[in-house]
């Protein structure tokens, strides 16, 4: 793995690197075939969140809002945003 891997976990997340400022389209381009991974890394960190919270509380339904609140602080609610753009419509 390399910078582009960096870049993936930067344009995905609220996590940056603030090392590689020179942005291009080709960095993007190379960077995309990370973005499985790192959403990978994503859903894996809420799950955690999401069995540990079951765990502790004892209730399913307490603890999938605060799943939901982990992923939020992870990716910075992007991907929740666009979901309620295009359920607005």
């Amino acid at each position: 793995m390399n910078g582009t891997y960096l870049l993936a976990v930067g344009l995905l997340t609220r996590v940056t690197d603030s090392t590689d400022a020179d942005f291009s389209e080709y960095k993007f381009n190379c960077a995309q075939r990370y973005f499985p991974l790192v959403g990978l890394l994503l859903a894996a960190g809420s799950a955690l969140v999401f069995v540990a919270a079951a765990a502790l509380v004892g209730k399913q339904p307490t603890a999938v809002p605060l799943a939901m609140v982990a992923a939020m602080l992870l990716t910075g609610a992007c991907q929740e945003d666009g979901f309620l753009t295009v359920a607005s419509v």
